[in-house]
This record gives C-alpha cells, sequence and structure tokens, in this order.
C-alpha cells in the first residue's frame, strides 16, 4: 500500500478517535435519549433555538383584592437521575427550569406550562414585574455561555410576552456560567448549572 495513503487512513482514524472522546467525554453527548419533558412530584440554560411549541389556552384567575401568588409546580426537588429532560422546582423564594445539553427551548411539559400560565395571569393582574435569569454550565467559552444563558432568558420571556405579559415588566439577566451550584466536572453537575431562575420581584 502506498505510504500516502496509510497517513491518510492513520489520520482519519486519529480523527475519529479524537471526535469520539470530544463528543462523548467532553461534551457528554454520547448515547443520549432524546430530551423529553418530566411531569412529576417533587423536583426543579442545548440544539440552539427551534421553534416553541404552539401556547397552552391561559388559565384565568380568579378575582380577588390580592393577586394570588403565582402557583408553581408541585415538585420540590431535582430529579438527579433524569438530566435528559426539563425539570421544573419551586423553592420557597424561586422557580427553576433545567434544561438538558445544549437546550435552549422549554420543551412542552405539562407542569412547565402551568406555572407560567398561572405566573402570566398573576403579572397581567398584579401589573408587578418577574425576574428571568439564565445561566450555562461550564462547557464552551465564557461569551458563548453568556449569549446561549440570555437564549434561555429570552425564550420565557417570549412564551410570557404571548401570554400576554408586558415586555416592560419582565427583567432578564445573563450569567453564564459565572454563578454555578455544582461542578461541572460530572454530568449530573453540569444539569444543575443549566438553568433559568424565575423570581417575582
Amino acid at each position: 500500500m502506498h505510504s500516502k495513503t496509510i497517513i491518510w487512513i492513520a489520520f482519519a482514524v486519529w480523527s475519529l478517535i479524537c471526535w469520539r472522546w470530544y463528543v462523548c467525554g467532553i461534551k457528554d453527548a454520547c448515547h443520549a435519549t432524546p430530551a423529553t419533558a418530566t411531569v412529576a412530584t417533587g423536583i426543579e440554560d442545548e440544539t440552539p433555538a427551534a421553534t416553541e411549541p404552539a401556547n397552552t389556552q391561559q388559565q384565568q384567575a380568579a378575582p380577588s383584592a390580592q393577586p394570588a401568588p403565582a402557583k408553581a409546580p408541585a415538585q420540590t426537588q431535582l430529579q438527579e437521575d433524569d438530566i435528559n429532560s426539563v425539570q421544573v422546582v419551586e423553592l420557597p423564594d424561586r422557580v427553576e427550569i433545567y434544561f438538558p445539553y445544549n437546550s435552549v427551548q422549554k420543551e412542552e411539559n405539562g407542569a412547565i406550562d402551568a406555572y407560567l400560565n398561572s405566573l402570566a395571569a398573576t403579572l397581567k393582574q398584579s401589573g408587578g414585574k418577574v425576574t428571568i435569569a439564565g445561566h450555562t454550565d461550564g462547557i464552551g467559552d465564557a461569551r458563548s455561555n453568556k449569549e446561549l444563558s440570555l437564549l434561555r432568558a429570552k425564550n420565557i420571556r417570549r412564551i410570557l410576552v404571548q401570554k400576554g405579559v408586558k415586555e416592560s415588566q419582565i427583567k432578564l439577566v445573563a450569567y453564564g456560567e459565572s454563578k454555578a451550584v455544582a461542578s461541572n466536572d460530572t454530568p449530573a453537575g453540569r444539569y444543575k448549572n443549566r438553568r433559568v431562575v424565575i423570581r417575582l420581584d
């Protein structure tokens, strides 16, 4: 066999090995099941932006003198064994939405839709404001992660605006990888860092 052919074959094999190491080892994207939404009791931003699912019908807030707080899903704990799904967790002072790797959009999820419907109704009734903060894991460079965290926050804002909330009521913050809550050395840790945090002001 000609020496140039052997060199090209060796280069191709080496390239394939490096690519697989990068995708499977660093990006942790091998054998990932398609991202599916999780609807469970007890839980708490990667193919860049795709179209959002059709809006669900808005829930009407019951009339009252004091606007009811946005009703979050019953989930209060992150399911760490389900990192290929969107999850939403209600905490005392905020709601956090977690994203599969390389995802910016809120996937179709009954619990998340119910929360966003209720939040939109509360904001429309009260005229109050909300802060949406986007976060990423530590994979990639800081500038790209900042942009990705902003995209995550913008996608949640877009859904609220489609439900009738004014843009002036929504503040966006993009932190990128700068406010990690877990180690980026494990898939579960990176999943905890890929999130949008929603707080009523």
